[in-house]
């Protein structure tokens, strides 16, 4: 999709862009959609980021507010306006049952207590509870059982479709080939997680690996669709998605905050 030179000048614009900062020049809007949408393709297709998470942040969230400040100036084609698009072919394309949303993040205090505020505002209420954990930054996996069997495994993907990677996940032995979910009347259920691997085995595996760690998320990605299901149960030893009993238990005590398709 982009040849060697395009790569490296879009490399070079991106750092330009990184080192002005804060600037919401209404002409750096074009610049911004091109080095996001190339982030974006050596991520999601190429599994090959050159930007940390921040960084990619800091000009997406720059993209959206020239935008927001300058409506007329935002097009259909506009990173903000899509998921990024892209998927490999190297696996079929499967559609998920619900569209796998990605979570939202912030690096400054003003907009937690602006949720907070929506929160209190929608809910009618003043007094609420929170819960909160650290997010793996793992692989993330959507899993399928119909009639108590695991049927399908996919990844995210873009959001709307993922591809298949049943075999593969079927390798990972924290993941559960079957669960008694007829037991709580349940015939088809969509299981969503992320697949991780310790720190030990990666510092080992890699340690006389030329890799950025800032790679190593996108090459765990790159392997779980692998044309190999051995190299997926080497990868990948852990999941969080862990056991029957636990799924039983994360269903019963948050049954309205999973996908749940009953037939």
């Amino acid at each position: 999709m982009y040849t060697e030179d395009q790569q490296k000048q879009l490399y070079t614009l991106t750092r330009q862009l990184l080192q002005d900062g804060d600037g919401l020049a209404p002409a750096q809007l074009n610049d911004l959609r091109t080095v996001i949408n190339f982030s974006d393709w050596r991520y999601y297709v190429e599994s090959n980021p050159f930007l940390t998470d921040f960084e990619y942040d800091q000009l997406f969230a720059r993209l959206k507010q020239i935008e927001a400040a300058n409506p007329v100036l935002i097009t259909p084609d506009s990173p903000s306006q899509r998921v990024a698009q892209g998927l490999t072919t190297a696996f079929k394309n499967v559609p998920h049952l619900v569209p796998m949303l990605s979570l939202d993040n912030s690096y400054n205090a003003d907009d937690l207590l602006d949720w907070d505020r929506k929160c209190r505002e929608q809910s009618g209420l003043t007094e609420l509870e929170y819960s909160v954990e650290p997010k793996f930054d793992g692989a993330s996996i959507s899993l399928i059982y119909e009639d108590d069997q695991l049927a399908r495994g996919t990844t995210r993907g873009d959001g709307i479709a993922g591809e298949d990677i049943t075999v593969n996940v079927k390798q990972i032995r924290s993941i559960p080939l079957s669960a008694k979910f007829s037991d709580y009347g349940i015939r088809q259920v969509e299981i969503r997680g992320s697949t991780n691997t310790t720190n030990s085995w990666l510092s080992k595996t890699f340690l006389h690996w030329p890799i950025p760690a800032t790679q190593l998320p996108a090459l765990c990605a790159s392997k779980i669709p692998g044309k190999w299901p051995s190299v997926t149960s080497m990868l990948f030893c852990t999941t969080s998605l862990i056991t029957p009993t636990s799924m039983m238990r994360m269903i019963t005590k948050l049954w309205k905050n999973i996908s749940v398709h009953s037939k």
